[in-house]
This record gives C-alpha cells, structure tokens and sequence, in this order.
C-alpha cells in the first residue's frame, strides 16, 4: 500500500509539472500570429489542462483514501501486537504455574516414598519382633 501511494504522489509530481508547462505554454500562445490556430490551440490546452486538473483532483482523493486505509491498517495492527502480547505473557505464566505444579507433584512423590523407605527399616518394627520372640 505504501509503494501505490509513493507511486501516486510520483503521478501528482508530473501532472502538476505537465499542469504548469501548459499554462506557460497558454501564455506564450497569446503571442502567436494566427488567430484561428490561436484558438484551437488554446482551446485544446485547456481542456488538457482541465482534464490534468480533474486527474489530480481524482489523485488526492485516493491518496487521502490510501492513507485512511493505512492509519486504519496500523491502529488494528498495534491492537493485534498488544493482544498477542497479553496471550503470550497469559501462556508464560500458565507454562510457569504448570511447572510448579509439576515440580510440586514431583517433590510431594518424592516425599511420600522416602516414608515408606523408613517405616521398613524403622528400629522400632525390629524391638517388636523381637518383643514377640521373646514371649
């Protein structure tokens, strides 16, 4: 889109260029010798003219158009950019929750075996045995 409007301001650079050298050419025809090729001349100029002026008119108003379209483009594009950027700072912190989870469950079935360790070897369970040998 930027290229067209570049590209646009390019074609209102000549034809206001073309639109000047027509006029300058208008004023020089006023000198010429025949009044009848004076005439047509001068009256085909001007229609050039007018139609170069509507053509310039037209230009504007697409540049204008193009550069509504853009702001429109960009507002959207920065509301999009700060959306994204709420997903992934909501997606860290779940990875960063799930992590703590994970490392939670994991200490807590690290913990929960460490008992079942002890209560096997726990010198009380071998003075009750012996307990009930003795009796």
């Amino acid at each position: 889109m930027r290229e067209r409007f570049t590209e646009l301001e390019g074609e209102m650079v000549q034809l206001k260029e073309m639109i000047f050298s027509l006029q300058k050419v208008q004023t020089t025809d006023q000198t010429s010798n025949s009044p009848t090729a004076k005439h047509r001349e001068r009256d085909t100029l001007r229609r050039e003219l007018s139609t170069l002026q509507t053509e310039v008119k037209e230009l504007q108003q697409e540049r204008e158009g193009l550069r509504a379209q853009l702001e429109t483009l960009e507002t959207l594009f920065l509301q999009q950019t700060e959306v994204h950027r709420a997903q992934l700072t909501a997606m860290r912190m779940e990875i960063r929750e799930l992590r703590q989870d994970r490392g939670a469950q994991h200490s807590e079935f690290s913990s929960s075996e460490e008992p079942v360790e002890q209560d096997t070897l726990h010198p009380d369970h071998s003075s009750q045995t012996t307990e009930i040998h003795h009796s």
